[in-house]
């Protein structure tokens, strides 16, 4: 494995950690002659472009049911 893919795997590695926080991923890129690698990065950043607008309805949902919820739960636990 060359320096370009070692790279490429990291910045794939920091990407699903970034996508499973829900924090905003950028593309990964790579220009690199591993055809292989080359489709997994292509498919990689089409994950992240999907788990990012799921994430940007989720997280405003939750949000919303946590602030629903909240009152219900104090009031049973009083």
């Amino acid at each position: 494995m060359n320096k370009a893919e070692k790279q490429v795997i990291e910045q794939i590695t920091e990407a699903i950690i970034q996508m499973l926080k829900g924090e905003k991923t950028d593309p990964v890129k790579y220009e690199g002659c591993c055809e292989p690698l080359t489709a997994l990065v292509e498919r990689l950043n089409e994950l992240i472009f999907c788990i990012s607008e799921i994430w940007k309805f989720i997280l405003p949902l939750s949000q919303g049911m946590l602030d629903i919820e909240t009152p219900r739960v104090t009031n049973v636990l009083a």
